[in-house]
């Protein structure tokens, strides 16, 4: 018999304790029956030793019960490590000095997770408890180190509930000085609040003139320090709570937060497309007959995001600029298509050049296949001159 397959099929039923036992004592009890089997059997005139068919059977039995009890010590291990691990952390945090509200705050959830769970460890301790009692009954080797942690485990917990109890004590002696130094905390806050909002007005993102990517760069540097604002706007206002004072307002900050929102949105559109069109650049104008229909694809979704921007973003100057960036990448890429074509000669390319007043890097075939690249072509501008380079191709 498969003892994998038999093993297998008996997990799937999800057994409970009891049909562990029944299974161990089945095995304990074929193992006792083996034992009692004569070492010889007489018959008639012949006499048979018993001994090398019982050790067989025996170590078979054994290797069933094992299979067994190997899983049911996995488990009730497992389990009582992971409570272990509870209350050691339990404990750690519960030794955390209360000098902030930070400490407060994660105290203070420790114990609300001490008391939400304890009828529910007590519930966990009873199960491992006697599924150890159930291994050490059918004779499974554990050890002693074990059987001491086993021991100790309720008593741990009953330590880790002392802990919690002294932990509450001291978070009501310091509750006075605490909430002091938060109503201080919160007057400073309220005070920097402001000043923040007239530095991000005078000097931010939103600076009429301010080219794009100096406006993104503003903005990101805006969105690290309003990150250390709302930080502490969350603890105070969870300090608030905690210890029942009304909740301060910061509109100031309230308002910084909608317009960097808004503002992460286009700028983050605006890098996007720059950065996609750059990267564009850097092919080789060889390869870019290949690339076309991608990057259509590309600027159509590029477009439809631009027109999905809220309504508040489309007066921004940097609106302008990105949706123009988008529409002229859009526009130069049938040019594009019509300049990559085989018929294309040197005398177009240079008739496009004096058309442009600009130049790319050309061999005797057209555009250089070395050196010249996507970037080189897109610099002759050719979207301000459509009809003649529809003319030249």
């Amino acid at each position: 018999m498969d003892k994998q397959a038999e093993y297998k099929k008996f997990m799937s039923t999800d057994p409970d304790l009891e049909a562990f036992d029944n299974e161990l004592k089945k095995y304990v009890e074929m193992e006792a029956a083996i034992h009692a089997i004569p070492a010889v059997h007489n018959i008639g005139c012949m006499s048979l030793e018993t001994n090398p068919v019982k050790n067989s059977l025996r170590s078979e039995a054994g290797a069933w019960k094992s299979q067994y009890s190997k899983n049911l010590h996995a488990q009730a291990r497992d389990e009582m490590q992971q409570l272990q691990d509870r209350m050691k952390d339990y404990s750690q945090k519960l030794e955390r000095k209360v000098n902030d509200l930070d400490d407060v705050r994660d105290i203070m959830a420790v114990l609300k997770q001490i008391r939400d769970r304890e009828s529910q460890i007590e519930y966990q301790i009873v199960p491992i408890e006697e599924k150890y009692h159930l291994l050490a009954k059918n004779g499974v080797h554990v050890d002693k180190e074990e059987f001491d942690d086993l021991n100790h485990l309720m008593e741990s917990w009953k330590r880790v509930k002392t802990q919690a109890g002294i932990a509450s004590d001291k978070l009501i002696d310091k509750q006075s000085e605490l909430k002091d130094t938060l109503k201080q905390n919160v007057k400073d806050f309220v005070k920097d609040a402001k000043s923040f909002r007239t530095d991000f007005v005078t000097n931010g993102p939103m600076i009429q003139g301010l080219a794009p990517m100096d406006a993104a760069e503003r903005l990101n540097k805006y969105k690290r320090l309003f990150e250390e604002r709302q930080r502490k706007w969350d603890s105070y206002c969870e300090g608030e709570e905690l210890f029942g004072l009304p909740i301060t307002q910061y509109p100031e900050l309230e308002a910084c937060k909608k317009e960097l929102e808004l503002l992460d949105k286009l700028y983050g559109l605006y890098v996007q497309v720059v950065q996609t069109i750059k990267g564009y650049g850097d092919n080789m104008w060889t390869e870019v007959v290949a690339q076309i229909d991608n990057m259509t694809e590309t600027a159509t979704g590029f477009q439809a995001l631009c027109k999905r921007m809220p309504k508040q973003l489309r007066d921004w100057e940097a609106y302008a600029e990105l949706k123009k960036t988008i529409d002229e990448f859009f526009e130069v890429l049938p040019l594009l298509q019509q300049c990559s074509q085989k018929s294309m000669r040197v005398r177009h390319w240079e008739s496009i050049m004096q058309v442009t007043g600009k130049t790319v890097p050309m061999d005797e075939f057209g555009p250089s296949a070395e050196t010249c690249k996507l970037q080189h072509v897109l610099d002759l501008g050719m979207v301000g001159f459509v009809e003649d380079i529809e003319d030249i191709a």
